[in-house]
């Protein structure tokens, strides 16, 4: 998987996880938190995290304890997505304007979702990967969406979940979420019907597991139907 240039490398990967686990807290986080759940020196913690906070994704403030002290500095992300990976207005709108013509009714989000399947596959077709897992990842890391490292569930699902860390479509998602959700949606489908030619894969768009990060999950048809 490609890695923006801006965090290429192990100390992006690193600075990326730092970043999936300050998204996916319930509240603000200490540097010590964030170091013990990521199994990090706080140093190396502290160092993402004032990256992060220049580039604008995540926000410092302090924590008082309500007695003596000096009080704590914790970090939140910020409500609006940073921009880890590039956001395409052009691309979207040659999309949303082919299923636009060919919608049938108010409300019906299905013309949309063709469309970006439409899209999805035609993109993939010759790409050369046969693996669902790594079209997945590089069909979200080219469009922008800044993918985080694949996590596979311990519970023996087969399931695999990427957390997505921008949003593309992030200039329309505020007032157009269902239209812009199922384009997604329809574009991750168009990649997994051609890579994936014995529909052996599931692949699901999970719209904001948190409130700024989405989660994509792969998981394989025959373990799903085992359980």
């Amino acid at each position: 998987m490609r890695i923006p240039a801006r965090i290429s490398g192990v100390e992006g990967r690193t600075r990326l996880r730092v970043l999936a686990a300050v998204r996916s807290a319930a509240g603000p986080m200490r540097v010590d938190e964030l170091a013990e759940q990521l199994a990090l020196h706080p140093n190396t913690v502290r160092f993402h995290l004032e990256t992060l906070q220049s580039d604008g994704t995540v926000e410092r403030s302090e924590q008082h304890h309500g007695g003596r002290g000096r009080p704590s500095a914790v970090y939140t992300a910020t409500a609006q997505p940073g921009s880890l990976g590039h956001r395409d207005p052009v691309l979207l709108s040659r999309i949303l304007v082919e299923g636009a013509e060919s919608r049938a009714a108010d409300g019906d989000h299905s013309e949309v979702w063709e469309a970006g399947r439409r899209w999805g596959e035609k993109r993939c077709l010759g790409a050369g990967s046969s693996d669902i897992h790594e079209a997945i990842a590089r069909h979200l890391d080219q469009t922008g969406f800044a993918p985080g490292a694949a996590r596979p569930d311990d519970d023996g699902s087969g399931r695999t979940r990427i957390s997505l860390l921008n949003c593309a479509f992030a200039d329309l998602a505020d007032t157009q979420q269902a239209s812009v959700c199922a384009l997604h949606a329809g574009m991750l489908e168009g990649v997994r019907q051609a890579v994936d030619t014995h529909a052996a894969w599931d692949v699901e768009l999970r719209p904001f597991v948190t409130p700024s990060v989405c989660e994509v999950t792969i998981c394989c048809r025959r373990a799903a139907s085992d359980r």
